[in-house]
């Protein structure tokens, strides 16, 4: 299937109105008004305040179920869920999908993971949004879109690529809390969680040694940055006390493909052991 190539607008259409039925609702339980565990007004109150069809208030109170927002208890009525989404669903917003070899990594892969774990025992839910790109034309930007327009979402956090579509999402505007996972880059200004990478190849050299490896590489970033920075990386294994070797630094891209990373690697281990490196980060 061919895919477009140039941003189209987000999928949009009038309100109707079970939708104002719907964000009537929703606004009572945002503002407070109404509390977890209380009960909305019944079937043929809401039928004639807003003097519609049972149909199109079935189809309201059907959004409101699915959302999250409401819960049924048969006989005894509608109530206010106990953990409404607008405080306990996190968005985990990220360009890659799945299906997308060329951009999905262990990275995205160990993060859903983290949130289901952190998930099971709740309160707080964490719901991936894939394909949050430049397009905005995947099925989890259009999911995405719909949460946000709704109020149901308590938090997003998005990659250092899904940030750029902050504002187009209208996420600024609702309010919703935003962190970038990466890099805050973006039109909007966010706050953002980066890795001290010092750190991290400071404590990797240090575990490494401490597991009896001394000849060990590395596979870093091949951009200009790392070039212009390899004097430092020295610094770092003479300060470890781990012997440096540059042949042993091997620098790769993370586009087109996360193979060569691997590749790299492999190369490095070719050879009498040795001779090769006994270690590698």
């Amino acid at each position: 299937m061919k895919r477009v190539t140039e941003s189209i607008p987000l999928r949009r259409r009038p309100p109707v109105e079970q939708d104002r039925i719907a964000a009537w609702v929703r606004q009572k339980i945002v503002k407070g008004v109404w509390s977890p565990g209380d009960r909305v007004p019944s079937r043929e109150q809401l039928l004639a305040r807003f003097k519609v069809g049972s149909l199109t208030m079935q189809r309201a109170m059907d959004q409101l179920l699915e959302d999250g927002f409401i819960v049924a208890h048969g006989p005894r009525g509608t109530f206010v869920a106990e953990r409404p989404p607008h405080q306990y669903r996190i968005a985990l917003a990220f360009a890659p999908e799945l299906q997308d070899p060329s951009g999905w990594s262990n990275l995205w892969t160990s993060l859903l993971a983290a949130a289901r774990k952190v998930s099971r025992p709740g309160p707080f839910r964490f719901e991936p949004y894939l394909g949050i790109d430049r397009h905005l034309d995947s099925e989890g930007a259009w999911r995405l879109q719909r949460d946000i327009e709704r109020g149901a979402l308590a938090g997003v956090i998005m990659d250092h690529y899904s940030v750029r579509q902050a504002n187009a999402l209208g996420l600024p505007r609702k309010g919703i809390p935003v962190v970038s996972v990466l890099s805050s880059e973006g039109s909007a200004k966010l706050p953002a969680l980066v890795p001290d990478l010092d750190a991290f190849f400071d404590g990797a050299l240090a575990r490494l040694k401490a597991a009896g490896s001394s000849r060990i590489a590395a596979v870093v970033l091949g951009n200009s940055d790392t070039w212009h920075g390899l004097p430092e990386l020295e610094r770092r294994y003479s300060a470890a006390g781990v012997a440096w070797r540059p042949e042993w630094v091997q620098g790769v891209p993370t586009m087109p493909s996360f193979d060569w990373g691997a590749h790299a690697a492999r190369l490095l281990m070719t050879g009498p052991r040795g001779k090769r490196p006994d270690g590698l980060i």
